[in-house]
């Protein structure tokens, strides 16, 4: 059974998320990411599988699909 444990929502819709992770200081954007997102307030749950698929990709286990260039702005 889903609970999200940010709202505490129990309802979910599977979809494909992309995330930004910061690895060792670099920004990786991995895109189509399989998730469980919270109908009530969009955040998404990923399953241990694919945690650890993500995880593996990010440290080398994949090569990148393409490199984007990325603005950045400091809010301050």
């Amino acid at each position: 059974m889903f609970q999200c444990h940010v709202c505490g929502g129990i309802e979910a819709k599977q979809a494909l998320v992309t995330e930004i992770f910061e690895i060792n200081g670099r920004r990786i954007l991995v895109e189509n990411i399989p998730a469980q997102v919270c109908t009530h307030c969009g955040e998404p749950t990923f399953s241990r599988e694919t945690t650890e698929k993500v995880r593996r990709m990010v440290h080398g286990e994949a090569e990148p699909v393409g490199t984007i260039q990325l603005d950045v702005f400091a809010y301050a």
